[in-house]
């Protein structure tokens, strides 16, 4: 038997979308697939609400959802498994998995294999933290386990087991620096480079219709932000930007404006001050998708160790206009310097490089027509890194 076991279900979220395409295709190669309730509903809304019926029935519905999966996954037993996101599974299950003679693979989403954090950054800063690289878990305090609540003790107990387990673990790789990292904590670990395709990435057909150029043309926004507004993923450092740009508009895309309140508040940001940002509470399937493609410079500024992302991928599939930050063991050092604008931590810096590329017409269509040639390429390969990734598994 083949199982893909995930700690999240299908859903509009990152791990969320690769799962959906997984459930699409797993069948066609024999895995069975695993995953939590993907209609899991917020208790702290319905307190809010005061519907404590709903609170009441999510909170059955989770706890059935626990004992069923507890159930099936005790009975999995030397069979070929392909784990995902071991922090919401747990990391308890997974060790179980291994020692019920499984043969495991994990698929690497994100850092938390040596960070509790999982995004490797810590809050205020532009870079990406290494402090736990190699085993050393000596995490200053205001380092906190994420997206899981778990005890710090606790988690880093878990991390500490994972070294002792790394030789019984294949572990699967989105991109070519991912092993560079994994070595540096591991040393020799046995792994597979299979890529990333999620449910919502353009497919092949889309391929050979790439959107027009014309197109930026008609740009409401000089600077489109990409990604969700949390430090990890660059918010902080776009809000910076846009203190130091004023001559320059952005569009912040954003469900929950007291996130960016709160983020304000904390590092001393005068909102009103900055009159150049705007935030529209939009996602990819009502706006966004148009305003990526309208932007004079879509910016996607990871602050972590990424891998390849999804938000990245369609804005350089959609715009062809891309920056991002170049962070250390990422995916955006791969990416060839002609096609991305990589920018420093240096927000200051990134301003000047941000506005003289904008000057440089013949320089932006060059980055355009070289993203669309990489990304093209990238897309194209979608069923190879489908079968890499079930292979890689057996």
């Amino acid at each position: 038997m083949k199982y893909i076991i995930s700690g999240i279900g299908s859903s509009s979220g990152g791990v969320g979308r690769l799962v959906q395409r997984l459930s699409i295709v797993a069948s066609q190669y024999d895995y069975t697939l695993i995953t939590r309730r993907s209609t899991e509903q917020s208790v702290r809304a319905y307190l809010k609400q005061g519907r404590i019926d709903r609170v009441m029935w999510e909170i059955i519905q989770r706890y059935q959802d626990k004992w069923t999966s507890n159930y099936k996954l005790a009975k999995i037993k030397g069979a070929q498994v392909i784990v995902i996101h071991p922090q919401t599974l747990s990391w308890s299950k997974l060790f179980k998995l291994i020692n019920n003679g499984n043969n495991v693979s994990l698929y690497l989403m994100d850092n938390s294999y040596f960070c509790i954090r999982s995004y490797n950054h810590r809050p205020g800063e532009f870079e990406p933290c290494f402090k736990c690289l190699g085993g050393d878990f000596s995490c200053a305090e205001k380092c906190y386990p994420f997206p899981v609540s778990y005890k710090k003790v606790k988690n880093v107990e878990y991390l500490r087991k994972l070294l002792e387990y790394k030789d019984r673990i294949h572990f699967l790789l989105q991109n070519a620096n991912q092993l560079k990292l994994l070595e540096q904590h591991f040393g020799k670990v046995s792994s597979s480079l299979v890529g990333l395709y999620t449910a919502d990435m353009p497919d092949d057909k889309a391929t050979t219709g790439l959107p027009a150029l014309g197109k930026h043309n008609d740009n409401k926004y000089d600077i489109v932000y990409h990604a969700a507004t949390v430090e990890p993923k660059g918010i902080l450092y776009t809000l910076r930007l846009a203190q130091i740009m004023p001559e320059r508009t952005f569009l912040i895309p954003v469900g929950n404006k007291a996130i960016i309140d709160n983020l304000c508040r904390k590092y001393k940001i005068d909102l009103p001050k900055c009159r150049n940002l705007v935030f529209e509470n939009i996602t990819w399937d009502n706006g966004l998708a148009a305003m990526v493609q309208q932007a004079s410079l879509v910016i996607c500024p990871s602050l972590w160790s990424a891998p390849v992302e999804g938000a990245l991928i369609k804005s350089l599939f959609y715009s062809g206009k891309v920056a991002v930050v170049d962070t250390k063991f990422s995916f955006a050092q791969e990416l060839p310097k002609n096609a991305v604008l990589k920018l420093p931590a240096d927000v200051a810096k990134a301003a000047g490089i941000i506005n003289n590329h904008l000057k440089d017409k013949a320089q932006q269509e060059l980055f355009t027509i070289n993203a669309r040639t990489w990304v093209k390429e990238y897309l194209d390969k979608a069923e190879i890194m489908t079968e890499r990734l079930f292979s890689a598994g057996n």
